[in-house]
């Protein structure tokens, strides 16, 4: 239930950074920004029972520096986090 209500929270909270992106003409960046948002929030919550969140912040620091990690990443995250199509 805590989680149910931390998610609409900050989808209510991106539903506001869309319409004033709308307004400015920029729908196009915001829909990318907004489906982004919505997967890491996803991953984040799938993750979190199997990674401490300190130690996920270190994968993705390292994953920005170098391909090995990166590769590493995608694979441990693609294992672990379910995505529907």
């Amino acid at each position: 239930m805590y989680i149910k209500r931390i998610y609409l929270k900050n989808i209510r909270c991106f539903e506001e950074f869309e319409l004033e992106f709308k307004k400015r003409g920029e729908s196009a960046l915001c829909e990318t920004v907004m489906q982004y948002a919505r997967v890491s929030l996803l991953v984040f919550f799938q993750l979190k029972d199997t990674l401490e969140k300190e130690r996920l912040i270190n994968k993705l620091d390292n994953s920005l520096l170098d391909t090995d990690s990166c590769n590493k990443l995608k694979e441990f995250i693609l294992s672990e986090v379910f995505f529907k199509q």
